[in-house]
């Protein structure tokens, strides 16, 4: 089955910005090629479950992406979800290096803040009723990040047209009248003084003849302060699934703005801290029994990698407390740390199927 045939099977009348993406990783990886024609029953079956919804679409891709990255790497070979009858497990991928070393990944794709898609839609709306003012100005809207009440967003979307009258009053006021990069700062009416816009004349604006917008943020993005927390629920739901005394690999990621990798180290500072401190209930919240019960799992884990989406190196964070049958070496860590940099190291076919 040539490429395209491929992804006409696999994807049928599938969202066209996914199809995309799976098509030029097959187009430069023969041996991802080769992965997603022995897998494509099972790839196809997922993306109809997924049903065209852009999160679970987006969790699938994720997985695809993973296993696109080994496989640019020859000595790498990688099969989908292989059955443990023991534990009846089927993780993510059972991953070889060098054919001797033989490990776990799971994968997992940390769901964006609540607030993301409201601020995205938001965005869109103001955009579309203010793109054709013309003016030299610049402008954007930021909330006070101690806000707590998630009502304001809602408002946001109902004061719409409100805003876009108080958007041109001020246009009408300040165009051509602000020095360059020069600022200003208004409260917008209506939201309690935690609603703000500031304008300015920048000088490296790309077309002066109309209005530009930089959108909605907050000082400095919509922090709840805790958003760790997701972090913790997602590896304490995986690490259930680890299969015990083999060497478990965690990959995660975010689409959202409001996780980062620092998220990860407080993770892991809250898990040390609540076993130090002997918190049971904190564990039994989570679902475990009891302490004892979540190191049971806890100690299958070899170490966690987060894919950051930036230009910046991924972060590692390797499990000192793991069973000794479960550590990781160095050379494979240090490639995953740096996959998503480094150039492919094989070409094709003639390397044999990754499964």
């Amino acid at each position: 089955m040539d490429k395209n045939s491929l992804i006409k099977y696999i994807f049928r009348n599938g969202d066209k910005d996914f199809t995309s993406i799976v098509e030029n990783w097959l187009i430069s990886s023969n041996r991802f090629y080769n992965f997603v024609l022995y897998n494509k029953d099972k790839i196809r079956k997922k993306i109809k479950n997924c049903n065209n919804k852009k999160n679970e679409m987006s969790d699938l891709i994720f997985e695809m992406e993973v296993a696109y990255l080994l496989l640019r790497n020859e000595l790498f070979t990688v099969t989908y979800e292989k059955e443990f009858k023991k534990y009846n497990k089927k993780p993510d991928f059972l991953v070889q290096y060098k054919n001797e070393t033989e490990f776990i990944i799971e994968v997992k794709r940390i769901i964006g803040a609540q607030h993301d898609d409201l601020v995205k839609e938001f965005d869109e709306k103001i955009k579309n009723q203010i793109s054709h003012l013309k003016s030299s100005l610049a402008f954007s809207f930021w909330i006070d990040c101690t806000v707590k009440n998630d009502s304001i967003f809602t408002k946001l979307h109902n004061e719409i047209p409100n805003i876009v009258k108080f958007i041109k009053k001020k246009v009408d006021n300040f165009d051509q009248k602000l020095s360059s990069d020069d600022i200003k700062e208004f409260v917008v009416p209506g939201f309690d003084n935690n609603f703000f816009m500031e304008v300015t004349s920048p000088t490296r604006k790309a077309n002066n003849s109309f209005i530009c917008y930089y959108g909605l943020t907050s000082r400095p993005v919509f922090y709840s302060q805790k958003e760790y927390y997701k972090f913790t629920d997602d590896i304490f739901d995986k690490i259930r699934q680890l299969i015990p005394n083999k060497t478990n690999l965690l990959i995660i990621t975010s689409a959202s703005e409001t996780h980062e990798d620092f998220d990860l180290s407080k993770t892991i500072h809250c898990i040390f801290t609540n076993i130090i401190r002997n918190n049971k209930d904190f564990f039994i919240t989570k679902g475990f029994k009891d302490i004892e019960d979540f190191n049971s799992y806890f100690k299958n884990l070899s170490g966690i990698l987060y894919l950051k989406k930036t230009s910046e190196q991924d972060v590692f964070w390797i499990n000192d407390c793991s069973n000794l049958k479960c550590r990781i070496s160095l050379e494979v860590i240090k490639y995953l740390e740096n996959m998503r940099f480094i150039r492919s190291s094989s070409a094709g076919p003639d390397h044999g199927p990754a499964n």
